[in-house]
């Protein structure tokens, strides 16, 4: 049960930034559902190998290389957003969505997540949906493509605080069910 529910919430995540990239940036709902059932099928591949590390020391890290890497190669070779094709493609953006989505869905369904630490996260979701849906109003293409593409990136690098914090709470448990 922890395994599907760390997907579905990787899966949620990642589907965020598409859903702001796929209906902001240009108009492709096809995409969007093309995605889903994609990043399900990776998610799946991905959560089974951190399931190999989770006993590691410094798991989350290890946890954001393999996501962010594993995410830049399909970008690569599926999407074809490679830097040798499209060069303007911000490359450590990508590794940056990568390597978050899938370790912060697998900590929040195998960690004791504390209460006020799902309440902040669910208010800085909603508030960076509410930013980043404001770029639905901009009548400049150019812009709004600039506010879809980098301000998804920015919020994404502000989970990394909540994947060190629940990294935290997954470490303080382990000790203390050690002692026990």
């Amino acid at each position: 049960m922890r395994f599907l529910k760390g997907v579905v919430i990787a899966e949620l995540l990642a589907l965020w930034v598409e859903f702001f990239y796929k209906f902001g940036v240009k108009y492709y709902p096809k995409g969007f559902l093309i995605a889903i059932p994609i990043y399900f099928i990776y998610l799946c591949g991905l959560h089974k190998a951190f399931s190999i590390f989770k006993e590691r020391r410094f798991f989350w890290l290890i946890g954001i290389a393999i996501g962010g890497v594993a995410g830049l190669l399909l970008e690569w070779f599926l999407v074809g957003n490679s830097p040798w094709n499209k060069p303007a493609v911000f490359q450590s953006g990508q590794f940056f969505f990568h390597g978050a989505y899938p370790i912060l869905g697998y900590l929040l369904a195998h960690t004791l997540v504390p209460g006020s630490l799902r309440n902040r996260l669910f208010t800085y979701m909603v508030a960076a949906s509410g930013m980043t849906a404001v770029g639905f109003f901009f009548g400049d293409p150019n812009l709004r493509k600039l506010w879809f593409l980098f301000l998804p990136l920015i919020v994404f690098v502000g989970l990394y605080y909540f994947i060190y914090q629940l990294r935290t709470a997954r470490s303080i448990r382990n000790s203390i069910s050690q002692e026990l």
